[in-house]
């Protein structure tokens, strides 16, 4: 058995160009442009880099973003504010809250304020006990892209390729 490097920024660039192509037919055919909501609370050097990478992933695949700052010091209660705001909104179809958070919040109570259905990390109770049963309305961000990149490989230890289902409530699903 050979180990096999993955180029993940080729996987990265290829997902986003399929996903842009994928975003503009739903756009053009059902008038709905994915919109989804980073939450950053602080100036952690790392989480500002990571969140502007994933801000600029979006924009390339064609799915609207909005960046909300606040500051190191703000109370939990306005960031759960802010999360009820856009679980409400209807244009903002995907949540994420970067971390690690400040002290003063409570990172439980972030991560079970999401609507489940817009919880992009799938860090929800529901998401994460759906990793179980199968019935997750997102996937946890890291095994999506394992399945990515190791989608047409062959699994060694067993000679065939890997399968994985996306279940019937999968986040793509209410936008039809």
């Amino acid at each position: 058995m050979t180990a096999r490097i993955i180029d993940g920024k080729a996987v990265a660039r290829k997902l986003r160009g399929e996903y842009a192509e994928r975003v503009a037919k739903l756009k053009a055919e059902h008038g709905v442009q994915p919109g989804i909501a980073v939450i950053l609370v602080g100036d952690n050097p790392a989480s500002q880099v990571y969140v502007r990478n994933k801000v600029t992933a979006c924009n390339e695949a064609g799915i609207h973003s909005e960046l909300y700052t606040l500051p190191a010091a703000t109370p939990e209660e306005k960031l759960m504010a802010r999360i009820d705001s856009l679980n409400a909104d209807p244009h903002v179809h995907g949540i994420l809250v970067q971390l690690p958070l400040p002290p003063q919040i409570n990172v439980a109570h972030v991560l079970e304020r999401i609507d489940a259905s817009k919880d992009v990390d799938g860090f929800h109770l529901y998401n994460v006990g759906g990793l179980i049963t199968g019935n997750t309305i997102f996937p946890h961000a890291r095994l999506m892209a394992c399945r990515s990149c190791s989608n047409t490989r062959r699994c060694p230890s067993k000679g065939r390729t890997w399968s994985w289902s996306v279940p019937a409530t999968s986040w793509a699903s209410r936008w039809h």
